[in-house]
């Protein structure tokens, strides 16, 4: 793994000279060529005021529903361009607690607490939109605002932060020691910063509609549901003792309302419903990865030929997405995946989120926390329709549910029988599957004259691949401006 920032051996004057710090991290310095450095405060368009910062309507304010909400840092993710307000990042409020901010759409967010440096582009209309205290908004002068943004998301950025930071200090005092981190200065005309502008925006285009062809995705399994269920009405009844002893739990989420009505209205649909194992598929855990097993171990950020190319929970998005791709060399064969088997989160924040592998790629792997669901039946439709299904169970909390320990604890493979899949006809599969995976091809050539237009016809599968050719594009071309020099 590539690294910007080395460690030197200091003096006694460098010590006096850092407050007598002995911390390691502060002796450390970058790594480039590139010897023109600008920090990041130097590209503003004016000072940081209040109007730049989020604020703490404290949790008194949450109610359990309301128009108006608190976005919480975690819409902030460093594998995300755009920030991410959905259900799961934000707080309904009570209105009397609503302040109205001054962020806009477009605007350039970043976290001083909690996670970090991690920033995004907000999309999102602000009307009924707070923020939280961890937020601040970058005031980018706006001929600088992509070139910046490019390095925000950066592993350069983020190797700078650990050293600035001082260890054991929160950032909650730290003001605005986030922006001390130094990028390249280049002239708005250098073709290398336009080049990465231009990919900036295209990463962030791609991921809009990606977000929003997953949303049409789950409105079509939340409508063909809804819409067809028999008669008979859903009746909420308390557990007794027969309950608990046949499901063999007492944890009380198997038994709530939501998760019985979500799970009557599958049973209750009126052609039929199969559990995971019954519709053809079966869960086998992922190869691990520890030293202690392997033996012999060898990381890459970039392709190397015989290595492993690793889908891990922690880098699959809640989008059907691989946010990050890494390869793995090691002599001891790996457990590999199939087309159209399922990559499932089982453990921790991941759990539930899923990707289903497409092509005919070999070597693909993936680490213990991942459960390889095999598709019995070699139908990679019915497979891209429950990837799917179990990302929509997941947005409903069933996953957890289903799962032991909450949204931190773990789904195994031995609770897949309690996961429903409802029998959808092959139209509906197919309608979900196009918008999924389209089977266009995909030609970078085109990207540049065609900007706008060349994404509409790609399903989601499509334009994952292409995001993850952009961010390896983003990668080299900042490489290229650290280390002045061409990289092939």
């Amino acid at each position: 793994m590539n690294t910007y920032i080395n460690s030197y051996i200091c003096t006694y004057k460098d010590i006096i000279k850092n407050k007598n710090s002995l911390s390691a991290s502060t002796y450390q310095k970058i790594n480039i060529n590139c010897k023109k450095l600008k920090k990041i405060k130097d590209y503003f368009s004016r000072d940081l005021d209040n109007s730049d910062k989020g604020f703490e309507p404290g949790s008194i304010s949450y109610i359990g529903n309301s128009k108006y909400k608190f976005v919480r840092s975690k819409a902030l993710q460093n594998n995300l361009f755009i920030c991410d307000i959905k259900k799961n990042t934000f707080k309904p409020i009570h209105q009397k607690h609503f302040k109205k901010n001054n962020f806009k759409i477009n605007d350039v967010l970043i976290t001083k607490d909690s996670n970090v440096g991690a920033s995004g582009i907000l999309k999102n209309s602000t009307k009924n939109l707070c923020f939280s205290g961890a937020f601040l908004r970058v005031p980018l002068k706006k001929e600088d605002k992509f070139y910046v943004y490019s390095f925000l998301k950066s592993k350069f950025y983020f190797e700078q932060l650990k050293f600035l930071i001082p260890k054991g200090s929160t950032l909650s005092h730290g003001k605005d020691i986030i922006f001390e981190a130094q990028i390249p200065d280049l002239h708005v005309s250098d073709q290398r910063r336009v080049d990465l502008e231009f990919l900036i925006r295209l990463r962030t285009l791609y991921e809009q509609r990606v977000k929003f062809k997953s949303k049409i995705i789950k409105e079509i399994i939340k409508h063909e549901i809804e819409n067809n269920q028999k008669q008979k009405k859903f009746i909420f009844n308390f557990p007794n003792y027969k309950d608990i002893y046949l499901s063999k739990r007492l944890d009380s989420s198997t038994y709530s309302y939501d998760y019985k009505k979500n799970n009557f209205e599958i049973m209750n649909y009126k052609f039929g419903y199969n559990d995971l194992n019954s519709h053809g598929y079966r869960g086998i855990r992922g190869s691990s990865l520890e030293i202690n097993s392997i033996k012999v171990r060898l990381d890459s950020d970039v392709y190397k030929k015989n290595f492993y190319k690793l889908v891990i929970p922690t880098n699959i998005s809640e989008y059907f997405t691989v946010t990050e791709t890494n390869y793995i060399g090691t002599p001891v064969k790996l457990k590999t995946i199939r087309k159209g088997d399922i990559i499932f989160g089982g453990e921790g924040f991941s759990k539930g989120r899923s990707y289903v592998v497409c092509d005919d790629e070999e070597n693909i792997a993936t680490n213990y926390h991942g459960i390889r669901i095999v598709n019995n039946k070699s139908n990679l439709d019915d497979s891209i329709f429950v990837n799917c299904f179990l990302s929509f169970w997941r947005d409903k909390g069933m996953i957890d549910a289903i799962g032991v320990g909450g949204s931190g604890g773990h789904c195994s493979p031995e609770y897949f029988h309690m996961i429903l899949i409802p029998n959808f006809k092959e139209n509906i599969k197919k309608k979900i599957k196009e918008i999924y995976l389209s089977n266009s091809e995909i030609d970078l050539k085109k990207i540049k004259k065609k900007f706008k237009g060349y994404f509409f016809n790609l399903g989601i599968y499509e334009l994952d691949l292409l995001m993850q050719k952009i961010d390896q594009l983003i990668k080299k071309k900042q490489d290229e401006i650290l280390f002045n020099k061409k990289i092939n």
